[in-house]
């Protein structure tokens, strides 16, 4: 018989005579067999385990899960990430020409090795659903920079935006940033900050992949906060925040543009243009 061990560990001491009892009626009304003691015993606790944490599957289920996750998770996201990087490694080889060189084009760059960051450990990840075995030290590491990945590209796309409403929406003040800050420091300024960020609010969900982590999955304290820290990191830091933001200076880009005079009508559609294309990555 299959018994449902992590149930087992968490009320295997907690069973009392009177549960034991309802299990027992339960299981003469249900089948009048005879059974040997360990076996009645092991019956009587599959039952418990049931009513806690649900009847474990059939085979067939398990192996229609298999099936839709080599599909899903493995095949369709390993050719999703195939075309991704191609997409990401060409993106560069264009932005990285001279002639493309400004403060906008390098912060793109950026945003396109984070991509290339989930992309690839998610590749990593989707080979467990085809069956190919990988270390967990070497899957733990890749989940972890997986997210760390995700929220250095969500962090770049809000600064990328907002690099743009500097420009679009006060293109004098900008031009005096340029020229005292200079083009490095205001590249620093705003990839520092993402990385740091990035690390650091992904931070607990890397310990837990550690040793001293698989010992606090134990410990319901922990847990509880680890559950309560997903309200802020990633929902509010990746999702709802970010959304607000980069629709707000969407927003004022494309309502500048508009109120541009006639004679930067070329400078206008450029600009509003890329804050389309800006508005579609929120969207997506």
């Amino acid at each position: 018989m299959s018994l449902n061990s992590t149930c087992l560990k968490n009320f295997s001491n907690d069973l009392d005579n009177t549960t034991i009892m309802d299990h027992f009626q339960s299981l003469v009304s249900e089948d009048d067999v005879v059974l040997e003691s360990s076996q009645l015993y092991l019956k009587i606790v599959q039952g418990y385990a049931d009513q806690l944490c649900g009847e474990i599957m059939t085979e067939n289920e398990e192996n229609e899960i298999l099936l839709l996750k080599f599909w899903i998770s493995g095949l369709v996201s390993l050719i999703t990430g195939v075309l991704g990087s191609f997409g990401n490694c060409l993106s560069l080889l264009i932005l990285r020409q001279k002639e493309m060189r400004n403060i906008f084009n390098d912060l793109l760059s950026v945003l396109c090795v984070a991509d290339l960051l989930v992309i690839l450990t998610s590749v990593v990840a989707s080979s467990r659903s085809l069956q190919i075995f990988v270390p967990y030290s070497v899957y733990a590491f890749t989940e972890g920079m997986c997210h760390i990945g995700t929220s250095a590209s969500v962090f770049m796309t809000v600064s990328i935006t907002a690099e743009r409403q500097a420009a679009v929406c006060s293109p004098h003040t900008y031009q005096t940033r340029l020229a005292s800050r200079g083009y490095s420091k205001i590249i620093l300024s705003y990839v520092l900050p993402v990385v740091i960020l990035s690390v650091l609010f992904n931070l607990p969900r890397l310990l837990f992949m550690t040793p001293m982590g698989g010992t606090a999955r134990f410990n319901p304290l922990l847990l509880q906060l680890g559950i309560y820290s997903q309200v802020v990191h990633p929902l509010t830091t990746t999702c709802l925040l970010p959304l607000i933001l980069l629709s707000v200076m969407n927003y004022r880009i494309i309502s500048s543009t508009r109120n541009r005079p006639i004679q930067s009508s070329s400078h206008s559609s450029q600009d509003l243009l890329l804050s389309r294309v800006m508005l579609a990555v929120v969207l997506i």
